[in-house]
């Protein structure tokens, strides 16, 4: 009962995006073994608004979610920023260019865009770099994930601005170039918990992160 008290034993569930799985949750769940061997930790692989929904309704202890989380019953901090790479089908012309690409090089050309619903974040990032830019894609198909865009980038229909995380995924002829950008890391992952959560597990995996 000490240790459970202590934050030393119990369960933590945790939320987190598809994306997070590719970088940052492997450290996170590192962290858990190595310092906490007797927390059991629960999975849910969830976007970011139902992982908001179920740590609102307590059915979460953490959330490894894209900001914002604005509801005042919860707790939020950042935890991991990256920058946005594009994703280039082979045989683009832009793929011979070893240089950081330009935003203005993507005016006019194919891309592969983020659903204004499903992937709200995502795609209000690159409305809001883009617009900021003066420059104006075509968007050739909106989608909800970032392994679909890449897939999508994979059989030729357009280029994609995904997280550097996703250049892990490996997709074959599907070419990662830089890109110049105002802000050099703009993708950001935040922990979110709920303000009254008294579980003690979450506090000691919280302080060590």
């Amino acid at each position: 009962m000490r240790r459970v008290t202590s934050g030393q034993a119990g369960i933590i569930r945790i939320g987190f995006t598809a994306t997070s799985a590719y970088g940052v949750l492997g450290g996170l769940l590192a962290t858990v073994r190595e310092h906490l061997p007797q927390v059991d930790v629960v999975l849910h692989e969830l976007v970011t608004r139902d992982q908001i929904d179920r740590l609102s309704g307590n059915a979460l202890d953490l959330g490894l979610a894209r900001p914002p989380a604005a509801r005042p019953e919860l707790e939020s901090r950042r935890f991991r920023a990256e920058p946005l790479l594009a994703a280039l089908p082979a045989g683009h012309p832009l793929t011979d260019d070893a240089n950081p690409l330009e935003l203005a090089e993507f005016h006019g050309t194919d891309m592969v865009m983020y659903s204004p619903t499903e992937a709200r974040y995502f795609h209000e990032l690159l409305v809001t770099t883009f617009g900021n830019a003066d420059v104006q894609p075509i968007y050739v198909q909106h989608v909800s994930q970032i392994h679909t865009a890449l897939a999508l980038v994979q059989v030729g229909l357009g280029t994609a601005l995904v997280p550097a995380t996703a250049a892990r995924l490996h997709f074959e002829g599907v070419t990662f170039r830089d890109v110049r950008l105002p802000e050099p890391n703009p993708v950001e992952l935040q922990l979110v918990w709920r303000r009254t959560n008294d579980n003690p597990a979450l506090h000691a995996l919280l302080g060590m992160l």
